[in-house]
């Protein structure tokens, strides 16, 4: 209890908390001897469904109002900064183009002199420091042979998760059919569903609730299957919970019950996942292989996240479809299979050709198969919009092992026949043909063989060198440059070592795998420098600009920086075994890997015609989920 907490208590005290959270309260105030079920719910519609709270008007402005919290904080108006905060307002939000006294809420609140809006932030997840990197990431760098991931900011007791403002655009209400565990009977109750949950009240009318389920107790939704609850009621579903009990609920139509179910997984995705949101969801029928059995299933598809999630209807579990991996989407069209069948729920039949749709993936085939072929369209639409490619590496599609397949169709076609050939990656390619090239990689990755006899070797290096070096965002991250120049000039070795592990753990999943990924391949390069030519330095000087510059923001003409740069690729080059914690069994593969490699290149030059011809591998072929015991070859 220090003073400025202190203060801070008789700021925001009762009186000057309730003008708040209770604007917008019109009734009766409840009294100290009223039953404490009906304390409860006041306290619940008071603080969670915060149904009287006084409004800032940019909730739904993420940056509006991180400025506003910014500007609020060198004022004395605590209230309106706790206003900020319970709407979502990020406390660690920080201000790249302000100088940096003034570049978070807390270092401009310490240096406008405000202790208590000071302490307000402090209390709601702010870093007292005003820094960006928490503090347990500068104290793993300097003690930790890998840096543990930052642990999520602690929910304040009066502050709303940022999702939060996502989730009141799902908010609807309405009446629904509501029936207990028991199963005795429906009865008809007005439902509103926001970010704190799904409430229901005897009518429209009532302020007491009859009963509610919090958003982070639910764990999935569905339309109900049990032969009992069908036969009583006309379009049921149930909402499941982490303690066990599932909520019963029937709309009055299909599509009334879809509108439900789909903003209740908005909220559960919401509270789950934080960003979650998605642009499609609904029942699909899936099956394994060709000949099983077909299984209901309900889906949500994310295009932001490239992301097909779906539910099982017997069980808590779920599955989920990287879509950044799909090699194809077949559509209709485009299957083969011609058997009539009933769909579940349609008195008439279709064919398979008119609603089946398939997912292609490096690792399977998902087999699957809409209620009408309108909303298979409108699936494979969005599936191939997901799959599609973009600019940024995030929105590249990704090989089984998680990297971008022009990465690794480029690099594996180098490791077969370039790895000893004379200043690899230091000359380019014929212009014309590198860029048919990258084209051909934008359209289709997937679809893209590169062939001795038709492609050159340094067509396929230069198209690599393009690829990256035109990134919007640079390998290294452009947020993370300057940490990494400032790596580069410690002059200790180790704590250089540690600083850029450190660093390298902050880079999102897909750039951490794929500057794995090319750090080992071109450790690969290095080591044949006396055949290649291509020394750690050599190859440093290449690839130091093109992970950490991008062609629409270059970087200034300063050798001292480029050599910077240099260093950097250098030592992850020389060090990526330890910087990418790999250990023994990773290492042995890799050299495996390799040794396959010089087989087929030594075979290639000497034109060995019992060797296999190029193009003709040895693949394990797995039966079953790679991860039950050995493949089957």
């Amino acid at each position: 209890w220090i003073p400025s907490v202190l203060k801070l208590f008789h700021e925001i005290g009762n009186e000057n908390s309730n003008r708040l959270w209770l604007h917008h309260f019109t009734s009766q105030p409840i009294t100290p001897d009223v039953e404490s079920v009906i304390r409860e719910d006041f306290i619940k519609a008071k603080y969670m469904s915060q149904s009287w709270y006084k409004r800032t008007g940019l909730e739904d402005d993420i940056e509006g109002l991180d400025r506003a919290l910014c500007q609020n904080v060198a004022t004395e108006d605590v209230q309106l900064t706790l206003q900020c905060i319970v709407a979502g307002a990020n406390t660690n939000v920080r201000l790249p183009d302000a100088a940096p006294d003034e570049n978070s809420p807390v270092r401009i609140a310490r240096k406008a002199g405000q202790e208590i809006q000071l302490e307000l932030l402090i209390q709601n997840g702010a870093d007292p420091t005003g820094e960006s990197m928490s503090p347990w990431r500068r104290f793993a760098q300097m003690s930790s042979l890998r840096a543990p991931k930052s642990p999520k900011r602690p929910r304040s007791p009066i502050a709303s998760p940022r999702s939060s403002r996502k989730n009141r655009l799902a908010k609807m209400s309405g009446f629904l059919n509501k029936t207990g565990s028991n199963q005795t009977g429906w009865k008809r109750r007005w439902c509103i569903l926001d970010e704190t949950g799904l409430r229901y009240f005897k009518s429209e009318h009532e302020s007491i609730e009859a009963g509610h389920v919090d958003a982070d107790k639910m764990t999935a939704v569905q339309p109900s299957t049990e032969e009992c609850i069908v036969r009583d009621s006309k379009f049921p579903f149930v909402i499941k919970t982490s303690f066990g009990r599932p909520y019963l609920f029937s709309a009055d139509s299909k599509e009334d019950m879809d509108r439900w179910m789909t903003t209740v997984q908005q909220v559960i995705d919401s509270t789950a996942g934080g960003e979650k949101e998605f642009d499609k969801a609904g029942l699909l029928l899936k099956r394994g292989v060709v000949n099983s059995s077909w299984k209901e299933r309900w889906f949500t598809l994310s295009l932001r996240n490239k992301e097909l999630k779906y539910h099982k209807m017997e069980a808590e579990e779920s599955g989920i479809v990287n879509l950044r991996k799909v090699s194809d989407v077949k559509t209709p069209e485009e299957t083969s299979r011609r058997r009539t069948a009933t769909l579940v729920g349609r008195q008439t039949k279709v064919t398979d050709a008119q609603v089946s749709f398939q997912i292609v993936t490096p690792e399977r085939t998902y087999y699957l198969r809409a209620q009408t072929p309108e909303d298979a369209e409108v699936w494979c639409s969005l599936l191939k919009e997901a799959a599609g490619t973009g600019a940024q590496l995030s929105d590249q599609r990704l090989s089984s092992s998680g990297i971008p397949v022009i990465v690794e169709k480029c690099v594996t076609f180098v490791e077969a026949h370039g790895t000893t050939v004379e200043g690899i990656y230091r000359h380019s390619g014929t212009k014309s043909s590198v860029e048919r090239l990258v084209q051909a990689f934008e359209q289709d990755a997937s679809s893209v063989v590169l062939d001795l006899s038709v492609n050159a070797i340094h067509d396929a290096t230069s198209c690599l060198k393009a690829f990256l070096r035109r990134l919007p965002d640079p390998l290294l991250s452009a947020a993370l440059l300057p940490s990494f120049i400032d790596a580069a000039r410690i002059d200790d070795h180790d704590m250089k070592l540690f600083q850029l592990q450190a660093l390298i753990s902050q880079l999102p999943a897909v750039n951490w795998e794929t500057l794995k990924y090319l750090m080992i391949h071109l450790s690969r390069i290095a080591d044949k420098s006396d055949e290649n030519k291509m020394t750690v330095q050599n190859l440093s000087v290449i690839f130091g600009p093109t992970l950490m510059t991008t062609e629409s923001l270059e970087a200034p003409d300063d050798f001292s920086a480029a050599n910077l740069k240099w260093a950097v690729v250098g030592d992850m080059i020389r060090y990526h075994r330890w910087l990418f914690q790999m250990g023994e069994d990773e290492i042995k593969r890799h050299r495996k890997e390799q040794e396959a490699m010089e087989k087929i290149n030594r075979a290639a030059q000497q034109g060995d015609s019992a060797s296999p011809a190029m193009g003709e591998f040895l693949v394990e072929i797995y039966l079953e989920n790679r991860d039950r015991g050995e493949p089957h070859r």
